[in-house]
């Protein structure tokens, strides 16, 4: 019996709520480009196959690379993705494991809002989607408890496995 896992990244897509005026005139305002640095997950993974596992996926594999986060004056950015991670394993019937790593390219822009409320910085995009960051210094940090899917499937069967994802984006 053959067993199939797919694991799906989603890259975070970003939103914000509504303006605060002191985050302008803060000494750490968000306001600039920020760039993925490191993409972190609970279970460590090795899937550029070297033989070391790791629980960034940035260094496991070459996709990732360019996820960008703009904040504009006004309350206002956008989240740029330039590549999608799929990865693909296959246990056949004898437990060999064999996977498939694909960096699908994307030209993919967010729009969304932002709040800063001291070190909370707050995203709402036009889907209604909301998260909150933190920046310290120049760097923001995402973290989504149910950022990360896997999914089993042996044919029969569906389950599912969320795992706690870590987005850290640094000031460019």
């Amino acid at each position: 019996m053959k067993n199939l896992f797919k694991f799906l990244l989603i890259v975070l897509v970003v939103s914000a709520c509504s303006s605060d005026d002191d985050a302008s005139s803060s000494s750490n305002s968000v306001e600039g480009t920020f760039r993925l640095s490191s993409l972190t997950t609970e279970t460590s993974f090795d899937l550029d196959g070297d033989g070391d596992s790791s629980t960034n996926l940035l260094e496991e594999t070459g996709c990732l690379q360019n996820e960008t986060l703009v904040f504009l004056a006004g309350n206002t950015g956008s989240a740029i993705s330039t590549t999608f991670l799929d990865v693909f394993v296959d246990v056949d019937g004898e437990g060999n494991i064999s996977q498939v790593v694909d960096c699908v390219p994307e030209d993919f822009t967010t729009n969304f809002t932002w709040t800063q409320n001291g070190s909370v910085v707050s995203f709402l995009d036009e889907d209604g989607f909301s998260v909150d960051a933190t920046l310290s210094g120049d760097e923001l940090v995402f973290v989504l408890g149910d950022g990360f899917e896997l999914e089993v499937i042996d044919g029969v069967d569906t389950a599912e496995l969320l795992e706690t994802v870590t987005f850290v984006y640094t000031r460019q």
